[in-house]
């Protein structure tokens, strides 16, 4: 992993510690493992932090871990380790083909973005590509935390952003609801107390969702 790569995240997660502390709030946290599998050099900070300010306003904190590409490199990473429930690992690879849809989730853990695509819907709708891969992550997390496949007709949860949407969240303006934000935060705070109750390794499902 490069040292840039480190730094930069390493300045993300503590500016988002001194956010949190300006506000004087303890949100339950989710621990994010992400690999970068498109042949960049550092992992998308910005992007990352769009998503953490979106989970940030519905009381989740996210701690963002980078690890390494090559599994020959795993065992320097040590916090690159599942650590059960509260875990959840995001990877950055390229679509498998033509498609538009950005993500895909499967069971309660894995969390797949396809940065081509998101790089195009950006293009498209003449806006940053920080925010739609930034709100793309928080999308897919949206589907673990919620448990459900399903979609909303507004909101970072709809099944297809239009230009407007998007200008929207350029706008900080595209937000979950009330009733997403009480579930999501509720099973944050359900993973860490059964990470608690039972350490580490608990084994997540396999069901496929988008």
């Amino acid at each position: 992993m490069a040292l840039r790569q480190i730094i930069g995240l390493a300045a993300f997660s503590a500016a988002a510690a001194v956010s949190q502390a300006a506000v004087g709030q303890r949100r339950p946290e989710i621990r994010v493992l992400v690999y970068e599998y498109t042949g960049k050099t550092v992992v998308p900070v910005r992007a990352l932090a769009e998503s953490a300010r979106v989970l940030d306003k519905a009381g989740i904190s996210i701690r963002w871990i980078p690890c390494p590409a090559s599994s020959e490199d795993t065992a320097r990473f040590p916090d690159c380790r599942v650590e059960g429930a509260n875990t959840v690992v995001l990877r950055f690879i390229k679509s498998p083909g033509p498609g538009t849809t950005l993500g895909a989730t499967m069971g309660t853990m894995y969390v797949t973005v396809y940065r081509d695509r998101t790089r195009a819907a950006a293009m498209t709708a003449r806006c940053s590509e920080d925010i739609v891969l930034g709100y793309a992550v928080a999308h897919e997390l949206g589907h673990v935390l919620l448990g459900t496949s399903a979609h909303r007709k507004e909101g970072p949860m709809k099944a297809w952003w239009t230009a407007s949407d998007l200008k929207l969240a350029e706008a900080r303006l595209l937000w979950f609801g009330p009733d997403e934000c009480a579930r999501m935060r509720a099973e944050v705070i359900r993973r860490n107390s059964v990470l608690t109750a039972i350490g580490p390794g608990v084994a997540a499902g396999e069901s496929g969702r988008e």
